[in-house]
């Protein structure tokens, strides 16, 4: 069997006839139907490889290291754990580009299961994957032979490559020096600044996706929760706000958020926001750092435990293998020492506040949810409330866990707030208990057309492609379409600095307002695989195409509606013919309502103490 890693045969450079017996690695371009694709055998098999995945990161967790398992050892002052907040747990594919070969070692060892298979050769670059399919070969008693192709030097220097060559332990003290630099202007609160609100909901969010015009005016609005606290105030609902800050082009410094916040507090009678950061004092400083230094020494007891582990399953010591630069910087590097700081200064936070009081937080399965989660369950909160902004993606494993083999954990919310069928029905199929569902309005999208007065375009030919958080994608969706470029506008993502002269060099116009305030200006827009985006076009009646890359996953919110387009390098698009397609049940994607009806029904429920 042949297994080559490259978007296209013809690049092999030899005479090879490949036949359905072989194995992209990859997703094919155009019409290659010669080779079994393992992005499409994944996808074509998606809830049976996705179960197999969540079961064994669920699983690892209790594999004894001595008398403990690793769940136990990561135990962090009786009351907390450190391995849900570990970068393997995250499982985000996002964060961990090693999670996408791990469903391909799955995927390849069902195949072969079926087959007698005496030899593989192996075509790539990838010596990783190499490495993966040496381990394979060696246990299953497969002969391997392999020629790495494209094998360049191409590292660049800059300050990035040269921090990730640095030992764990610098890297975590450059970390923390950067983190003191760019906090350091900030007039630091302390836990007495919060008033101390009874039946208030604390919300936990992330400072981006705002609209200027309201921050200037003193007004809160993020477009991720529309006029959420403007619902609660009419309740007399108190809200207070903690908000990680994320560089943007609004907000270049912390500083610069603190001083938007402080003014919104001086103005509004029902609602107080805060910077996480506002909270971190040399105190917890000093505190974290020592509980660092602690495990740091812990961690490589650990991780030789880790290495000598016996698996029942070979694929199990692969994905370890795989992914053994996340856990080791979850478990010693820079991660670690930032998951600690997020512990105790959400127990600074939380320590007085009422317990009358519910959370609400932005969910989105990072670490720092994690710290937050556990720390409201040590201190005895109220109701907590997970609420995803957008729909849930199959393919955000981050969101999923083993659900049904998992009774009371500290790394879930009381209640899940889903706005829409397809996220639902995603949970719901991986076991989630369904009366831990809450069916809300989303609102990042409910309120769009009332606030937005918008003039429609005369020009319904008008295309825009809309730029992706990673640099990489953006660069390919550029070089695909600029061709075209005289027809075609850019939006660059808007918490990302992405070299704007570059796409201008191109020949791209380039529009930089929210997309809620361009939406009627165009009729077609480019995305790439994982924005959520496409959802929001759809719901508008857009004509979308969603750009798919060939080393990884459909992660689109879209992934199983059948409701757009799906394009590669190699499509060639004839935007005039384009159409707009829809399903019968296509408004249930998400729940859209100006009045809220839902939430309110919630926010009745909660006040007369009545939720389930």
């Amino acid at each position: 069997m042949i297994i080559y890693d490259l978007s296209d045969p013809e690049l092999l450079g030899s005479k090879i006839s490949l036949t359905k017996d072989n194995i992209n690695w990859n997703r094919p371009f155009g019409n290659d139907d010669k080779t079994l694709s393992l992005i499409n055998y994944i996808e074509n098999n998606s809830i049976n490889i996705k179960k197999k995945y969540l079961s064994f990161v669920n699983n690892f967790s209790k594999y004894k290291l001595n008398k403990k398992t690793l769940f136990q050892s990561l135990i962090y002052k009786k009351n907390y754990n450190l391995w849900p907040m570990t970068q393997f747990s995250e499982k985000s594919d996002y964060k961990s580009k090693q999670i996408i070969n791990s469903l391909k070692m799955i995927s390849l060892h069902e195949i072969l299961k079926k087959r007698s298979v005496n030899t593989i050769v192996y075509y790539g670059s990838n010596k990783k994957t190499l490495n993966a399919l040496s381990i394979y070969c060696e246990n299953e008693k497969i002969k391997l032979s392999y020629k790495l192709l494209d094998q360049k030097f191409n590292f660049k220097i800059s300050l990035n490559n040269l921090y990730s060559c640095l030992p764990n332990i610098l890297q975590s003290l450059v970390w923390i020096v950067n983190f003191l630099i760019k906090n350091i202007r900030l007039k630091k609160k302390n836990v007495s600044n919060i008033k101390n609100f009874n039946n208030s909901f604390f919300i936990f969010s992330n400072f981006v996706h705002l609209n200027m015009n309201n921050i200037r005016a003193g007004n809160f609005f993020s477009y991720q929760w529309g006029n959420l606290n403007k619902l609660l105030a009419k309740k007399n609902i108190t809200s207070i706000w903690f908000h990680h800050f994320i560089k943007s082009p609004d907000f270049l410094s912390s500083k610069n958020g603190s001083d938007s916040l402080n003014k919104i507090n001086n103005k509004s009678k029902f609602e107080q926001h805060f910077l996480i950061s506002e909270f971190v004092n040399f105190k917890i400083i000093f505190k974290s750092l020592k509980n660092y230094l602690f495990f740091y020494l812990k961690s490589y007891f650990i991780l030789s435990k880790i290495n000598n582990l016996k698996f029942k399953n070979p694929i199990e010591k692969i994905i370890i293998k795989l992914q053994q630069d996340d856990i080791t910087t979850s478990l010693c590097g820079s991660l670690l020492l930032q998951n600690i700081i997020y512990i105790e200064v959400f127990n600074e936070i939380l320590t007085k506040i009422s317990k009358e009081n519910s959370l609400m937080y932005l969910m989105e399965g990072q670490p720092w949810e994690q710290a937050l989660l556990q720390n409201w369950k040590v201190h005895r909160g109220g109701k907590s409330f997970g609420y995803p902004h957008t729909s849930v993606n199959f393919w955000h494993l981050n969101y999923f866990e083993n659900f049904s083999s998992i009774k009371k954990s500290k790394s879930f919310p009381e209640y899940f707030l889903i706005s829409g069928d397809l996220a639902a029905n995603n949970l719901l199929q991986f076991n989630l208990n369904k009366k831990k569902i809450i069916l809300v309005e989303n609102l990042r999208y409910s309120f769009q057309n009332k606030f937005f007065k918008i003039k429609k375009s005369k020009n319904k030919n008008k295309v825009i492609i809309l730029g992706d958080y990673e640099d990489i994608t953006t660069s390919r969706l550029i070089k695909v379409f600029k061709k075209n470029s005289s027809n075609l506008y850019f939006k660059p993502y808007p918490a990302k600095h992405f070299e704007l002269s570059y796409i201008r060099q191109k020949g791209f116009k380039i529009i930089a307002k929210p997309l809620n305030e361009i939406m009627n200006l165009f009729e077609t827009f480019i995305v790439s695989r994982s924005t959520a985006a496409s959802l929001e076009c759809y719901m508008n009646d857009k004509k979308v195409l969603v750009f798919l890359e060939s080393e990884f996953l459909n992660t689109s919110p879209m992934f199983g509606t059948n409701t757009v387009q799906y394009i590669d390098k190699n499509s060639i698009v004839n935007f005039e013919k384009l159409k707009v397609l829809k399903n019968k049940n296509s408004r249930k994607l998400l729940y859209l309502d100006n009045n809220l009806k839902r939430w309110n029904i919630l926010l009745k429920k909660l006040n007369e103490k009545k939720l389930r």
